[in-house]
């Protein structure tokens, strides 16, 4: 399974920063005959007191796309988003 991973950043002349992410998978098909499959989406919202961090956020919002699912589909979303990220 290869996944895209979408980011976007609500950034600091808010009050309320967020970051959302939509996942894709890029070996299916989408519905309006795209060459990715929407799969999930998550949002992390960073609260006023704290310092915004990209990373932060995006572990975050993965987190978030992906809690109702099992275990296994959990791993396989994990693995390939480090493939691409550091870890910090």
């Amino acid at each position: 399974m290869r996944l895209k991973f979408d980011f976007t950043y609500n950034l600091p002349d808010t009050k309320q920063r967020s970051t959302s992410v939509m996942i894709y998978d890029l070996d299916r098909k989408g519905l309006d005959g795209s060459n990715k499959k929407f799969l999930y989406k998550g949002y992390a919202i960073c609260s006023p007191k704290d310092c915004f961090r990209k990373a932060i956020g995006r572990k975050v919002a993965v987190k978030d796309a992906v809690k109702d699912e099992l275990r296994t589909i959990r791993r396989l979303v994990w693995t390939e988003y480090f493939k691409g990220h550091k870890v910090w």
